[in-house]
């Protein structure tokens, strides 16, 4: 851009006996012109006739003119390669948003072998349903122990909770069984 834009310094200054000479022969300095074609009566169709009109292509031909000659194999999927190092990318360029205690934790998180471990336990032992199940039978269970224990005046045990969030879990974990039993029948 810089190139094509030049200082009005570098032109050169203006000539005032040029300038004289074509403002005293102006007839010598013309630039001649020439006419392609003159409009006639013999050019201008008469209203009732139209030009010849062209041919309408069949199906077959505009099939033949428009076919693709050269097609493009597609793209082979994406190799482990390409997928780590576009998450590698995507990571630093996330984490460079983050503050410093935030990164050093999004490292250890996506670090290889705690990424491996949370996707086996995420895909086949850890079901969402599961935990969801395991909280609602801790709260409703620990609810009515503590009642039953205030009534009754026993000592409150905490491992009650805990064993109450594992039951749940089972029931959570054979519910999500036998909803996808029934899910692949029908």
């Amino acid at each position: 851009m810089s190139e094509q834009l030049r200082n009005h310094e570098d032109h050169e200054p203006f000539n005032e006996e040029i300038h004289e000479e074509y403002i005293e022969s102006p007839e010598a300095h013309e630039v001649p012109v020439t006419v392609h074609h003159e409009v006639t009566p013999e050019y201008i169709e008469p209203e009732g006739e139209s030009a010849p009109e062209a041919p309408i292509p069949s199906s077959e031909d505009l099939k033949k003119i428009f076919t693709i000659k050269d097609v493009a194999e597609p793209l082979p999927p994406a190799g482990k390669e390409v997928k780590e190092t576009t998450k590698a990318t995507n990571l630093s360029v996330a984490r460079a948003r983050l503050n410093k205690s935030e990164q050093s934790f999004s490292r250890f998180v996506h670090a290889p072998k705690i990424s491996a471990l949370s996707e086996v336990t995420g895909k086949t032992l850890i079901r969402p349903s599961a935990i969801l199940c395991g909280g609602i039978f801790t709260l409703f269970g620990s609810f009515y122990y503590l009642f039953i224990t205030h009534q009754t005046g026993y000592k409150y045990n905490f491992f009650v909770a805990i064993t109450l969030f594992i039951g749940g879990f089972i029931v959570g974990l054979i519910l999500e069984f036998l909803y996808r039993i029934v899910l692949t029948r029908s």
